[in-house]
C-alpha cells in the first residue's frame, strides 16, 4: 500500500471516529447537530469542504428520515456506510441496553442520565449560537447580513410558536399557553417547501408581478397548513400548483440553454464517474444490510412463539413507511411512531411513553432510529418472549431507519451534482442556511425548556429558579473555557456534564 493510500485510509478512519463522537455527544438530534458535525468534519478534521457540507445540509433537510444519519451517508463516497452507522449506533446500543436492564436499575438510571444531559444540552446550545453567528456574519455586506438576520428571525417566528409557548408555560407554570397560536405553528417541512418555492419560482427575476404572486401563494399556503387552520384550502392542490409554477418558471428561464443544447450535433456517451459508482455501491450496501437482517429475523421467527398476529414482515414494512414519511425531526416522529406501531399493538402506549420515549430523549443520537430500535426490542422481547430476538429486531429497525434515510439522500445527491452551476441552486445554497438558523433558534428554545423541565421535575418549589441560575452559569463557563482557555470541546463537554450531574445530586 502506497503512502498516499495509507493516508487516505487514516483520513477515512478519522472521519468515522468523528461521527462516532457525534453519536456519543449528539443530544438534541436533528438540526441541532448540524453545527456539531460541521465543527468535527469541516473545521477540525477538514475532511469535507464548506461548500460540500452546505450541499449535504440542503439534501438532508429536503429528504425524509433522520438528519444526522443522512449527513453521515453524504460525507464522502468511501465512508458513507461507516459514517452513517458511526453517528447512529452509539445511541441505539445505549437505548436498547438501557431498555433491557431498566427493570433492574429502576428510574434512577434515567435520573442520572438526565442530570448529566443538562450540561451537554447547554454546551450544544452554545454550539448552535456559534453556528448561527457564523452564518449571519458570513454575509458579504452589512445589508446582506441584516437580510440574513431577518430571514432567520422570520423563519423562527413561523415555526417557533410551540417552543415559545412551551417555554412560557414552563417558566410561569401555565398549563395552556395560547400566545399567538394561530400564527406561530408552521411545520418545518412546510417552511422548507415555501422556501424552495420562492427561490425556484422567482430565481433572479425582478418582476414585481412574479414576486407578488409568490408572496400571495406563500401566505395562503402558510394559512392553510398552520395548526389552527386559518384558511380551509386544499393543501395538495396548492402544492401541485406551486410545483407546476416552479417547473414552468425554470423551463421558461432556461429556454435559451435548451436551444443551445439542441443545436449540438453529436453527444458523447455518458459514463459513470468513480464517485457515482461509489455512491451506488453505498446504496447497495445499505440495502443488503436491511435484507440480511430481515431474512435472519424472518427465518428465526418460525422457531419462536408469537403471542399475536403480528409478524417481522409487517414490522419491517411499517419501519420503512414510518421512515420514508418522516419529516420535521425527532419530535414529529414520536407521533408517527404512535400511529404506526402503538395503535397496531406492537407495544402498549404506557411502555412507549414511559420507557422508549424518555430513554430515547435522554440519550444521544437520532431519535427516529432510537425509537425504531426501542420498539423493535420491546416487540421482540414481548411478543416473542425472547430478549435475544428483541435485540435482533432492534438492529433490524436500526438498519431500516439508517438505510432508508441514507438511500433517499444519496439518490438526491446523484442528481444534485448535475445542477451545480444552476443559478437557483446557488441561491438555495445562499439563503437556505439563514432559514436553517431560524430552525436552530427554535431548537435552542426547545432544548433550554427541556433543561428547565428536568429541574422542575426533580426540584420542588425553586426548581425553575435553580435551573435558570445553573444553566446560565454553565453557559458562561462554557464560553470562558472555549474562548479564553482554548480548551478542547470534549474537555468542556465532560466538565459541563459533571458539573450539572454533581449540582443536581447535591440539590436533590
Amino acid at each position: 500500500m502506497s503512502q498516499n493510500d495509507l493516508g487516505n485510509q487514516r483520513n477515512k478512519f478519522r472521519l468515522f471516529l468523528a461521527y462516532c463522537k457525534v453519536g456519543l455527544i449528539g443530544f438534541g438530534g436533528g438540526s441541532a447537530l448540524i453545527p456539531v458535525i460541521e465543527k468535527e468534519t469541516v473545521k477540525d478534521l477538514k475532511a469535507i469542504s464548506e461548500e460540500d457540507y452546505t450541499k449535504h445540509t440542503i439534501i438532508a433537510n429536503i429528504t425524509p428520515g433522520t438528519l444526522p444519519t443522512k449527513l453521515g451517508a453524504l460525507s464522502t463516497p468511501g465512508t458513507s456506510v461507516a459514517c452513517a452507522y458511526g453517528g447512529t449506533l452509539p445511541g441505539v446500543l445505549l437505548t436498547v441496553f438501557l431498555l433491557s436492564i431498566i427493570s433492574f436499575l429502576g428510574g434512577n438510571a434515567l435520573n442520572y442520565i438526565s442530570y448529566a444531559s443538562i450540561g451537554i444540552i447547554v454546551f450544544i446550545v452554545f454550539l448552535l449560537a456559534e453556528y448561527i453567528h457564523r452564518v449571519i456574519s458570513g454575509g458579504k455586506s452589512v445589508q446582506e447580513r441584516r437580510f440574513f438576520t431577518l430571514i432567520a428571525l422570520f423563519s423562527f417566528l413561523l415555526i417557533g410558536g410551540k417552543e415559545i409557548r412551551s417555554l412560557l408555560g414552563t417558566l410561569f407554570g401555565i398549563e395552556n399557553v395560547d400566545f399567538l397560536s394561530p400564527i406561530l405553528d408552521i411545520a418545518t417541512i412546510d417552511l422548507m417547501i415555501v422556501t424552495f418555492f420562492i427561490i425556484c419560482f422567482i430565481g433572479q427575476s425582478r418582476n414585481y408581478i412574479k414576486i407578488a404572486l409568490a408572496a400571495v401563494i406563500s401566505i395562503l399556503y402558510f394559512a392553510a397548513v398552520s395548526k389552527s387552520k386559518l384558511l380551509e384550502l386544499p393543501v395538495p392542490y396548492l402544492q401541485i400548483g406551486m410545483l407546476l409554477l416552479t417547473v414552468g418558471s425554470i423551463i421558461y428561464d432556461c429556454r435559451e440553454t435548451f436551444s443551445v443544447k439542441s443545436s449540438i450535433g453529436k453527444k458523447s456517451k455518458p459514463r459513470l464517474s468513480k464517485e457515482t459508482r461509489k455512491i451506488i455501491l453505498s446504496m447497495l450496501v445499505f440495502f443488503i444490510l436491511m435484507v440480511v437482517l430481515y431474512a435472519t429475523a424472518a427465518l428465526l421467527e418460525g422457531t419462536l412463539v408469537n403471542s399475536g398476529s403480528l409478524s417481522v414482515t409487517d414490522f419491517s414494512l411499517k419501519c420503512i413507511i414510518a421512515t420514508c414519511t418522516s419529516f420535521g425531526g425527532g419530535e414529529a416522529f414520536i407521533s408517527i411512531a404512535d400511529g404506526t406501531f402503538i395503535e397496531n399493538n406492537y407495544m402498549s402506549a404506557g411502555n412507549f411513553y414511559s420507557q422508549v420515549v424518555p430513554v430515547a430523549n435522554a440519550l444521544p443520537g437520532p431519535i427516529l432510529v432510537k425509537i425504531l430500535a426501542g420498539i423493535g426490542y420491546s416487540y421482540g422481547a414481548g411478543h416473542y418472549t425472547s430478549p435475544a430476538f428483541g435485540w435482533l429486531l432492534s438492529m433490524l429497525g436500526t438498519a431500516i431507519g439508517v438505510g432508508c434515510s441514507s438511500i433517499l439522500a444519496l439518490i438526491v445527491m446523484l442528481g444534485f451534482d448535475s445542477l451545480k452551476d444552476s443559478i437557483r441552486l446557488n441561491m438555495i445554497k445562499k439563503y437556505i442556511l439563514p432559514v436553517v438558523c431560524g430552525m436552530l433558534i427554535a431548537t435552542s428554545v426547545s432544548m433550554f425548556r427541556e433543561v428547565l423541565v428536568v429541574f422542575r421535575e426533580h426540584l420542588e418549589g425553586k426548581g425553575i429558579g435553580y435551573g435558570l441560575v445553573i444553566s446560565i452559569s454553565l453557559y458562561l463557563l462554557i464560553i470562558y473555557g472555549v474562548k479564553k482557555l482554548k480548551l478542547p470541546d470534549v474537555a468542556v463537554l465532560i466538565c459541563a456534564a459533571l458539573i450539572s450531574l454533581v449540582a443536581m445530586v447535591i440539590l436533590v
